[in-house]
């Protein structure tokens, strides 16, 4: 009796985690997208040369580059912790053991 209740624990726990983890990867992609043109535009004005106001770089950015231009780096950063979150998330969510693994 007592080892189903710690089994039915863990795979509630489980489920907690994995469910926690697809909110945190909807989050991360949603706070890139919102961050990563303020950190452009704060990187290019910390290098000078771009002018300096925050409105005039963006509109620089935006007639020269295009949307696009400001969101440089979100790619690679989105790629990256998707490659380490999703296979997580599967991990957790697959059915058999308690653990997420396989079942034997």
């Amino acid at each position: 009796m007592r080892r189903s209740s710690s089994l039915l624990l863990a795979q509630g726990l489980l489920a907690l985690l994995q469910k926690v983890t697809d909110t945190f990867t909807l989050l991360a992609v949603a706070s890139g997208a919102i961050w990563t043109p303020l950190d452009v535009l704060k990187s290019r004005l910390q290098t000078g040369r771009e002018g300096t106001s925050a409105v005039a770089l963006t509109r620089k950015i935006l007639h020269e580059e295009g949307a696009i231009g400001l969101m440089k780096g979100y790619w690679l950063g989105t790629a990256i912790f998707v490659c380490v979150a999703a296979p997580l998330s599967l991990a957790l969510s697959s059915p058999g053991s308690p653990s997420g693994g396989p079942t034997r």
